[in-house]
């Protein structure tokens, strides 16, 4: 059975991100999650308890989904006595995890969930929007539960073996698989427009394809594809609700 201060480590992770300073990032979350622990591992006061606070205050910036991984190896450093070695570590990972969190995550699953979800309410199933919510949420937590058990039963191994998730590839398969709903999404997008306004077939093929153009080239520069998605949703709504 895990420590106390270890489950209250968990349950604080999830608030990771409450908290933030322009100096150490999520530094301020990270010794406010570990806190319990480090009561429970060294008391209230002392020297010890004093040194082990000052390992968590240098900066820290990470993927939020993937950070738990990172805490619950620091857990297990701290039990087996390998505190002297946890600030090398988390500025070893930080950035790697952050990177491949964003691209995984926020790159290619979250579109994904949202095209999905868009899609589904073009064809009338309002409560997909409640989906999407629950999607997201189960996403979240389950992935922070996830690597937050394999941070702490593995440690630094466990570390490594997040990198093995061959996260990169998956993420280019999962853009795919959103590449093909969301043309899915506009074929819905052109029929509301085509049954409310009319016009040539030449017409909406053209428009199709330039806005196809339009879209390319902010998202190769980093715009986010769910502002797109979500305008093409109001566009949609505002034409059924003022033909």
């Amino acid at each position: 059975m895990a420590r106390p201060g270890v489950k209250k480590l968990f349950w604080r992770s999830l608030l990771l991100q409450s908290a933030w300073s322009f100096a150490g990032m999520q530094a301020l979350g990270v010794s406010w999650a570990m806190e319990p622990l480090l009561d429970e591992l060294y008391g209230m006061e002392g020297e010890k308890r004093v040194e082990s606070a000052r390992r968590y205050i240098s900066t820290l910036n990470t993927h939020p989904f993937i950070a738990p991984a990172i805490l619950g190896c620091a857990a297990k450093m701290e039990e087996n006595g390998e505190g002297a070695n946890i600030e090398a570590t988390l500025a070893a990972v930080m950035g790697p995890f952050g990177g491949v969190g964003d691209a995984f995550f926020w790159g290619a699953l979250k579109p994904m969930v949202a095209v999905a979800a868009m899609s589904a309410v073009m064809m009338g199933h309002l409560l997909t929007a409640l989906l999407f919510i629950l999607l997201w949420m189960g996403v979240n937590l389950g992935s922070r539960i996830y690597f937050f058990r394999l941070g702490y039963k593995r440690g630094r191994d466990g570390l490594a073996q997040v990198m093995r998730l061959s996260l990169f590839a998956l993420s280019r398969r999962i853009k795919a698989a959103a590449s093909a709903l969301l043309g899915f999404y506009l074929g819905f997008v052109v029929m509301g427009l085509k049954s409310s306004w009319g016009s040539s077939e030449w017409f909406w093929a053209t428009l199709v394809l330039g806005a196809t153009f339009l879209i390319y080239i902010p998202v190769r520069r980093g715009v986010d594809p769910l502002w797109f998605i979500m305008a093409g949703t109001l566009l949609i709504f505002g034409v059924e609700l003022y033909p």
